[in-house]
């Protein structure tokens, strides 16, 4: 059940919260698990928490999970990756006895994010040497890397050796087709993408990268593309506002509701009510004040029902 509620809180990005589920614990002598590592590192590093993450390191060590455990040691190469101390990442994978592909995976992220591609290509070759090359997980992780590294001509060849590629393939090769300046062909990807019926969402693709995509390819050049990016950019535009909100980023609610305007979304009473939010919790009056006065007659009815429910 802790372990559950834990997670709960992780991907519902209340990081905060999960590790204080955790702290609590820890006080009344819950057992600890390696499932309940696995997700507090997440949180740690989902937050930049690196000291609280070396002192649950230090525990799992003292409960002999680390090196026993395939989940917490590749919970905890991930962790130390997304630190950026990938030394400490490395000499805790070359410490492992069974290598498996998160933990491959978590290094050649963590090599990616820091452009590092000789070490990363050095990770490239234990993938194949231990069999994990064909891997779809592996494989996406090192065309990201090889796109990020600026070796686009790599990526698409590890793309062309997918049999069925999914939605974060297809995204991780787009994306980085955008990065290395190919827009021509990310959007000839993006149009075979969205006939094979292989549709994104928030989670494969952020906000800032649609935005990217819909200013390079051109809503006017295709309109099929242009519509799909333009509905997935509304959702993740709603789901980012609502974080905003909620978390204290108010600042940013207005620019992102005034982007969203300009593609020519037309905010439902979700969206509007999360960033009316955002501007109260952060003391934005002024910016509040104008976006009420673009709202609707329409619009007003179902916000003033929305307000009630709020309290």
């Amino acid at each position: 059940m802790w372990n559950s509620m834990i997670s709960s809180y992780i991907s519902h990005k209340k990081s905060k919260e999960g590790i204080g589920l955790y702290e609590r614990m820890v006080l009344d002598g819950v057992y600890l698990d390696e499932y309940t590592f696995s997700c507090v590192f997440k949180a740690f590093s989902n937050l930049g928490l690196i000291n609280e993450g070396r002192r649950g390191h230090g525990l799992s060590v003292v409960l002999g999970l680390e090196v026993s455990n395939a989940f917490v040691r590749s919970g905890l190469v991930d962790m130390y990756a997304k630190f950026g101390r990938m030394k400490d990442a490395r000499l805790l994978s070359n410490r492992a006895v069974d290598k498996d592909v998160v933990l491959f995976m978590a290094l050649i992220v963590g090599y990616s994010q820091h452009e590092d591609l000789t070490n990363g290509k050095l990770v490239h070759g234990l993938v194949i040497k231990s069999g994990y090359e064909p891997a779809v997980a592996s494989q996406t992780a090192l065309l990201t890397m090889y796109a990020r590294c600026g070796l686009i001509g790599d990526s698409l060849g590890i793309f062309k050796r997918f049999p069925n590629p999914n939605h974060v393939t297809w995204t991780s090769l787009i994306v980085g087709l955008v990065r290395n300046g190919r827009e021509e062909l990310a959007l000839t990807k993006f149009r075979i993408m969205i006939r094979n019926s292989i549709i994104p969402n928030c989670l494969t693709l952020s906000r800032k990268q649609i935005h990217t995509m819909v200013t390079k390819f051109g809503l006017d050049r295709d309109i099929y593309a242009g519509a799909a990016l333009v509905n997935l950019y509304g959702k993740c535009g709603s789901t980012e506002m609502a974080s905003y909100a909620q978390n204290g980023f108010g600042h940013e609610a207005p620019e992102l509701f005034n982007s969203m305007k300009e593609l020519g979304l037309e905010p439902n009473e979700v969206t509007i009510l999360s960033v009316l939010l955002a501007c109260n919790n952060s003391g934005l009056v002024h910016e509040g004040c104008q976006i009420f006065a673009t709202i609707t007659n329409n619009q007003t009815t179902e916000l003033t029902r929305s307000l009630c429910l709020h309290g």
